[in-house]
């Protein structure tokens, strides 16, 4: 087997756990490469070399079996825009705080590699979101959990005019506007009042952000939909967000947003699922009424 192991930070406390993985790994006889702006992170934040042959987003190894991500919804994210469409999925180790794209907590990561190692796991294949946006990369223009439309600075609201294949649907009077996967719909989306979404779900979520007009609501929409935007400011330009990383935009550039041609594998462990993980992240069911 070969794991990728891949990561932003690292707290001093979880060191002792990162060593203890490789440990377990290796003793299983697992090939295990580490992301090199990881391990050039951990040198010169804690001295610490794994040991490891070490990959790239441009020198993914060949025949990989699992990228593991270790941090948080964050490092997961990171983790889609290395693996882009290598057809590697992911399993994603909690070292964050709530993390819903993480489902392995600290006290069961050996209990998961365990479960890894023996193949008793799963694969989910989620859908990613494509904005075309004129001047960025096409690799640069994917996102798992959403595309997020902004205004620049902190004084007036924008206005953002929302085509659904071409037809006019809505005007949007608001700070921004989120368009998310169902993947993402437990992210930035909810904090605005958007609904939670089976990951599975074939839709995408519209999100406004702060409405001038209360009667529009969070819109669920075909996953098969073109959204296009059209944004009129003050300030002239406005922000595109993809999970994240951020383009500045002038208003007379519109962005389109729709289902990316190919999806990213989530591994599900046989132990733990993700209702599982939305009951304990979100903790449901623990009422005693229940």
């Amino acid at each position: 087997m070969k794991i990728l192991l891949l990561g932003k930070s690292l707290g001093k406390e979880d060191i002792p756990l990162l060593i203890n993985m490789r440990d377990f790994l290796l003793k299983r006889n697992v090939q295990i490469w580490v992301y090199a702006p990881y391990q050039d992170y951990l040198l010169e934040q804690h001295k610490l070399d794994l040991g490891l042959p070490l990959f790239t987003s441009l020198s993914l190894p060949d025949k990989s079996d699992v990228l593991i991500g270790l941090g948080g919804d964050g490092t997961i994210l990171e983790a889609a825009t290395v693996l882009k469409s290598s057809g590697i999925p992911m399993l994603g180790i909690n070292l964050g705080r709530l993390g819903f794209l993480s489902p392995v907590p600290k006290p069961l990561v050996e209990q998961a590699l365990t479960l890894l190692t023996e193949g008793n796991f799963t694969i989910e294949q989620r859908g990613l979101l494509q904005a075309e946006i004129e001047g960025v990369p096409r690799e640069g223009q994917l996102a798992l959990n959403e595309v997020t439309v902004l205004k620049r600075d902190s004084s007036s609201m924008i206005e953002l005019r929302c085509l659904l294949d071409g037809q006019y649907f809505n005007t949007y009077r608001s700070d921004g506007l989120i368009v998310s996967t169902p993947t993402g719909s437990t992210g930035y989306s909810l904090s605005c009042g958007g609904p939670i979404v089976h990951p599975l779900s074939p839709v995408l979520v519209i999100t406004p952000i702060a409405p001038h007009n209360l009667t529009q609501r969070p819109f669920v929409v075909s996953d098969a939909a073109v959204i296009e935007l059209q944004c009129t400011s003050r300030t002239g330009d406005y922000l595109v967000s993809l999970d994240g990383r951020s383009y500045r935009l002038p208003d007379s550039m519109s962005i389109r947003v729709r289902k990316a041609n190919h999806k990213i594998g989530f591994v599900h462990l046989k132990s733990m699922n993700y209702l599982q993980t939305l009951r304990n992240k979100l903790l449901w069911g623990l009422d005693p009424r229940n």
